[in-house]
């Protein structure tokens, strides 16, 4: 099966005189009527207004001599075979997959291109299996959630739709661009994904001319406007790859984008954009920008609950979920634990880092180490003992020559300099943060003698699909193979179900230290569980199976001692939520507790149910209902997901301070103008309950930070100021 090729390196875009573009003066132009767009080139679209005899003349599935003749039992057998699953959550159904490169319906460049991109076997170029599948559904218009495997082709099978529906929009004009986003969480995927397009991009000439562009942080905003001259003439790209942040900054704060003609929108790495606490504010308000037909797809090697949810909504009419298996490549993997401390112990770990180096690091590695805070890579960078451990494989050399650092603090070429040097050999050792290298990166470069990849994981990620990503570094094309080895401190135990699961599905030995904890865990839930059931099922608890907790009879609650390890307490959330038994865990981080009740008003703090009705109440502002829409409490900024019952918002759920929110029928009277005597009893018996409890939250940064409005600048309706 083919790869995607290398792509060779180009010129940054950021040379030659640029424009200041005048501020876009667009209006409300989404009231307006909007002029059809064109995104169905292969089944030729139902509804005639949408049809596109240019581009599409007819179903072309239907009229192919190939395609048209394969039954949907061997499309069904082509699919299995390739570990394809398919699911139709709204709209037509799936088109059939394109088996061979001849199948397809590119333009001829396209073609040209990709056959050279492509291995050439017997019948024909074979494309991977996203995107056998991915294409002919983009190519039909619908909307795509495509989850595949680290270095399966997912680039090309969202690039390649986008060139054929530029083709079919009306040329961009001065103050116009681009007509396809291509979102990606950081600059460096950014750049990487610039590359691949631009590589297209220098096939085409006169009418058919598509250009693309990058614009992400760190540079001047100035830097990344159009070219004066050829071959922009102060026009923005048809395909601009862009960091969510800098588009906004350029849409809605410096205005010199305009999201008119944005109709083919791409969320790579979608799993990690979607959650909320990253980019998942910038999304909702960039998407909110822009015409609600667009065609939305999203690539991710992972798919959290959390995520789809959340594309549901985002979606629109037609939406198509495809998943290849196995989501994770068969990769030699070791696991090491650290119990004791809920990050495992710098000290210890760095130890074993070393020991590692010294030890078992093979000559002819290089090895990449991955951290979570952006401290941590130059700390173990100018670690003695780690430099002294790499001695031993790049003797009589100075330190810089032995270690590279991606960190956030640096300049673009900085980056780029420190990647190349690992990339070409010239450093024994790159230290980096999940964030910066942890997805989508190739560790590969087409000139160099290619890399065998090990992968430290100085801390295991918050995630098994982020830890299925970072392994995937080292399964890239054009790689000679790798191995990973993982630190899992006592915070993340809870994932131990999981990472065993995905070891066995790889072929892998678990560790005996693992298996023994995980059976630990897993007496624990169940006895636990036993608990739960008698909560349930009785109203009451015996005093057996209490697990070293207390039961209140009066109240009802069952409270968990703070012995507890935190990630225990996750594990019994989660049975909690399986079993729908009320909980919530409550006090400081010494002294926190977990309790169950099966009266959620018996419980210290407040407990939703997803879906349910609720009331948003401030004692200024007008008040506003809705429904659940995620019921997780965010710990950190107090805030909980609110679908709000409100045209200015659509669908899309917001971020709301829980202590605003109510249960419908139990909130609390109306703020009155002038405080009562009742009204006062009532928030004062609250905020003894509740000690951190403020009813005035102008002074509290986390509620600026919460009601962010979609599209709407910088605060919810008139919620503004606060």
């Amino acid at each position: 099966m083919a790869e995607e090729a290398e792509v060779e390196q180009t010129p940054q875009p950021f040379e030659g005189e640029r424009i200041i573009p005048k501020p876009v003066k667009d209006g409300d132009w989404l009231k307006g009527d909007l002029a059809k767009i064109h995104k169905d080139f292969y089944l030729n679209h139902p509804d005639l207004s949408l049809q596109c005899e240019r581009f599409c003349w007819g179903n072309l599935e239907a009229a192919h001599p190939v395609l048209g003749q394969r039954s949907q039992e061997e499309a069904e057998e082509y699919r299995k075979a390739n570990g394809i699953v398919v699911q139709v959550v709204r709209g037509r159904p799936a088109p059939k997959p394109f088996q061979t490169f001849q199948e397809t319906a590119f333009p001829s460049f396209v073609e040209e291109l990709a056959m050279e991109l492509f291995s050439a076997e017997s019948q024909g170029a074979l494309p991977f299996a996203v995107q056998a599948q991915a294409w002919p559904c983009a190519l039909s218009g619908m909307d795509l959630i495509a989850v595949a495997p680290t270095g399966s082709g997912k680039t090309l099978a969202f690039l390649l739709p986008a060139l054929v529906h530029i083709m079919a929009q009306p040329h961009v004009q001065e103050g116009e661009g681009p007509i396809v986003l291509i979102l990606e969480p950081t600059r460096e995927l950014a750049v990487q994904t610039y590359k691949v397009a631009q590589q297209f991009c220098t096939r085409t000439s006169g009418e058919d001319l598509i250009r693309a562009g990058l614009c992400f942080g760190g540079v001047a905003a100035q830097q990344q406007t159009p070219l004066v001259e050829a071959p922009d003439f102060g026009r923005w790209p048809e395909i601009l790859v862009a960091t969510p942040g800098r588009l906004l900054e350029l849409i809605s704060v410096k205005k010199w984008i305009s999201a008119k003609r944005m109709s083919y929108v791409v969320l790579d790495e979608a799993d990690h954009m979607l959650l909320t606490g990253n980019w998942l504010v910038h999304i909702k308000q960039l998407l909110y920008l822009m015409r609600p037909d667009r065609q939305l797809l999203l690539l991710s090697a992972t798919w959290p609950l959390d995520a789809d949810r959340v594309a549901s909504d985002l979606c629109g009419e037609e939406l198509i979920k495809i998943r290849v298996n196995p989501v994770v490549p068969n990769i030699p993997q070791e696991v090491k634990l650290f119990p004791g401390q809920f990050d495992g112990g710098y000290n210890k770990k760095m130890a074993e880092l070393v020991r590692w180096i010294q030890e078992e690091m093979e000559p002819s590695e290089s090895l990449l180490v991955f951290c979570h805070h952006y401290r941590l890579p130059p700390q173990i960078a100018h670690h003695p003992p780690v430099l002294e451990a790499l001695s031993k494989h790049v003797p009589n050399s100075h330190w810089h020559d032995r270690v590279a650092v991606l960190d956030h603090a640096q300049k673009h070429e900085e980056q780029q300099a420190q990647y190349m040097n690992f990339l070409q050999g010239k450093v024994k050792m790159l230290i980096s943060t999940f964030s910066l290298a942890g997805r989508g990166l190739d560790f590969h470069d087409p000139d160099s003698m290619p890399l065998s990849l090990a992968v430290i994981l100085f801390d295991f990620p918050s995630s098994i699909g982020e830890y299925a990503n970072c392994i995937g570094r080292t399964s890239r094309p054009g790689q000679r193979g790798g191995r990973v080895y993982a630190f899992l401190p006592e915070g993340r135990f809870w994932i131990a179900g999981e990472l065993i699961a995905l070891l066995e599905h790889c072929g892998q030995k678990v560790p005996d230290a693992l298996a023994e904890q995980h059976a630990q865990d897993q007496k624990f839930l169940s006895d636990v569980k036993a608990g739960m059931l008698q909560l349930l099922n009785q109203g009451s608890l015996q005093s057996d199976s209490l697990c070293a907790g207390e039961y209140d009879a009066e109240q009802k609650v069952w409270t968990l001692p703070s012995s507890i390890p935190s990630y225990r307490r996750k594990l019994v959330h989660l049975l909690a939520d399986e079993l729908n038994l009320p909980h919530v865990s409550y006090g400081e981080s010494s002294d926190r507790r977990l309790y169950l009740s099966h009266d959620r008003d018996a419980l210290p703090d407040k407990y939703f149910v997803e879906g349910e009705a609720v009331v948003i109440r401030h004692h200024v502002h007008p008040e506003q209902r809705g429904t659940v829409a995620n019921a997780h409490i965010n710990r950190r900024f107090r805030t909980i997901e609110i679908r709000v019952n409100n045209p200015t918002f659509g669908d899309m759920p917001v971020d709301v301070p829980v202590e605003m929110v109510w249960r419908e029928g139990q909130e609390p009277s109306p703020f009155p103008a002038r405080p009562t005597r009742e009204n006062v009893r009532r928030y004062a018996d609250y905020r003894e309950h509740r000690p951190d409890y403020r009813s005035d939250y102008r002074s509290n940064s986390n509620y600026k930070r919460s009601w962010k409005s979609p599209g709407y600048g910088s605060s919810y309706g008139n919620y503004s100021g606060y």
